[in-house]
């Protein structure tokens, strides 16, 4: 499969298990959405598409699964149910559910999660060799607010999924936390590339959202307060951005997906935000980590 057709795919099957989560009642309870597919539904129009799912897990579904590893458990048990369940609706029904395997990831801070892979066939595709697998990222719980998340219809179906707000703040700290200042505090293995992507999805925030006066930016900088707390991430404004431009810009002008906004504006759409968040006082931000001796960094509930 070319790699046009295969996005192509991913797209529908994505559709198809977001939906699935919607209609299933244990898993609307255990995970709020995020990410580039929500991102796309609360703009209501066409740009990139995202080929992943993220979800915060809630702190409701933690508390009772106990330990990662019982989450990964409970997750791959209900999402086997929700997706099948949903592929056998369809009409005609062509997908089925080949395979699925949950793991629990670990993190030293307590920061941990579940990714999911899925292998799906499609009876369209007889014989079909390389459809690629589907991934699924669950993260750890973070603080989230009443301005943080807002119930999303799915085909009559309501599912929690970040606010437009919350997802523009997300997308700032996200940049942040691909860079090496950020990696090195926290003594991480760098990331192969900063999140370029992120820097273009605030472009098309800013271009639906384009006016500074008003609330949908002072909740933007107060959500980014809170998200860059949970994680101890730092800005000082711009020129926490300023060192990596030049990265920034030839991975940005490289990738194909993004042409459709020109670097420089982005890079514009990315500073007027900034410069926002400096005007509401919520940046410069600094948190310190704490000592690891008394235990990982408890997810924030």
């Amino acid at each position: 499969m070319n790699p046009d057709k295969a996005e192509a795919w991913k797209v529908g099957v994505l559709d198809t298990i977001v939906r699935a989560i919607a209609e299933s009642p244990a898993l609307a309870n255990a995970v709020v959405l995020k990410g580039g597919q929500i991102l796309s539904r609360r703009l209501g129009k066409v740009g990139r598409v995202s080929l992943d799912l993220d979800a915060s897990l809630t702190p409701s579904f933690v508390r009772k699964s106990g330990a990662p590893d019982s989450w990964a458990g409970a997750l791959e048990a209900e999402l086997r149910v929700a997706i099948e369940r949903s592929f056998d609706r369809m009409d005609p029904a062509h997908y089925s559910l080949e395979r699925i395997r949950a793991a629990a990831k670990k993190h030293p801070r307590g920061w941990d999660g579940v990714d999911v892979s899925l292998g799906i066939a499609d009876r369209r595709l007889p014989g079909a060799r390389g459809l690629p697998a589907i991934r699924l990222d669950f993260s750890a719980p973070e603080r989230l607010t009443a301005a943080s998340v807002s119930p999303i219809e799915i085909d009559g179906h309501f599912v929690s999924a970040y606010t437009l707000e919350r997802i523009a703040a997300e997308k700032v700290r996200a940049l942040l936390q691909s860079l090496p200042a950020w990696r090195a505090k926290i003594g991480s293995v760098p990331r192969d590339v900063p999140r370029v992507r992120d820097v273009h999805d605030l472009a098309r925030i800013l271009a639906a959202r384009s006016e500074t006066v008003g609330t949908f930016w002072e909740v933007v900088a107060s959500e980014f307060r809170i998200a860059c707390e949970s994680r101890f991430v730092d800005c000082e404004g711009m020129e926490s951005f300023e060192g990596d431009r030049q990265t920034i810009q030839v991975l940005y002008e490289t990738d194909p997906k993004l042409s459709e906004i020109p670097f420089s504006r982005a890079w514009s759409a990315l500073e007027t935000i900034v410069r926002d968040m400096e005007t509401r006082g919520a940046v410069p931000i600094r948190f310190p980590l704490p000592d690891l001796t008394g235990g990982p960094d408890r997810p924030e509930n």
